[in-house]
């Protein structure tokens, strides 16, 4: 009876009692797996939702966040539940709005908003323009990088659902730092020497290659010029 129910008071008490699963008051229908995949066909087919874990609640807040700012409503389900939903189509024949689906869309809608360094404040124009010495800590800056911008936005890290400080773009030749960097020197010139060895090993995080590259000792000459924060020490 359970399942043939497609009303929308059933279908919003049958999530109700998914949502309570960590408080371990939810009813015995919803510990039926079908009986939950139903509701969840249902509502994803009626609302703007994304369905998650506990867990992911807590691991993935920021994305999370954009969610909800996005107009979506949140939907915590037990991690049983969460494993089937890739492969299932709702009532209407969508694919499920999982936390990894978010994701996905997010990022192919994503754009960067580009500063122009005119815009700067005073604090982060000091920061800023340490820029050449920085490259010149590794030897300068390589011919096929073609520019540092600063974006206000930034996309997420590869496989996370974190937000990156950020990346190496090879098609444009462009290093990509996000504005927040711009507050610390040594925030700044970590990530531009991050990117830098992206560009200059052609090879993503954790590869033996990108280490190796990362951990190239700098020029004794250049780092003596490079300028520090006050209360930093060499």
């Amino acid at each position: 009876m359970r399942l043939a129910c497609d009303q929308d008071e059933v279908i919003d008490a049958l999530v109700a009692d998914l949502q309570n699963y960590e408080r371990g008051t939810q009813h015995d229908e919803t510990q039926w797996l079908d009986v939950g995949l139903h509701a969840c066909k249902q509502l994803n087919a009626r609302r703007n939702v994304v369905f998650l874990t506990a867990f992911e609640l807590a691991y993935a807040g920021d994305l999370v966040q954009r969610a909800r700012d996005d107009g979506y409503e949140i939907i915590v389900v037990p991690e049983t539940i969460r494993r089937k939903l890739p492969g299932l189509r709702d009532a209407l024949g969508n694919p499920m709005r999982d936390l990894d689906r978010y994701r996905t869309q997010w990022q192919d809608s994503f754009r960067f908003t580009f500063i122009d360094p005119a815009g700067f404040s005073y604090a982060e124009r000091a920061v800023w323009d340490a820029l050449p010495r920085i490259f010149a800590a590794r030897g300068g800056r390589p011919r096929h990088v073609r520019d540092v911008r600063v974006s206000e936005t930034m996309r997420l890290m590869e496989g996370r659902y974190q937000e990156a400080v950020g990346v190496w773009e090879p098609g444009d030749g462009w290093i990509i730092v996000k504005r927040s960097q711009l507050r610390s020197l040594a925030n700044f010139a970590g990530t531009v020497l991050h990117e830098l060895s992206h560009a200059l090993s052609g090879a993503p995080d954790m590869s033996l290659e990108f280490e190796q590259q990362l951990r190239r000792p700098a020029s004794a000459s250049a780092t003596s010029r490079l300028p520090y924060e006050r209360g930093q020490t060499r």
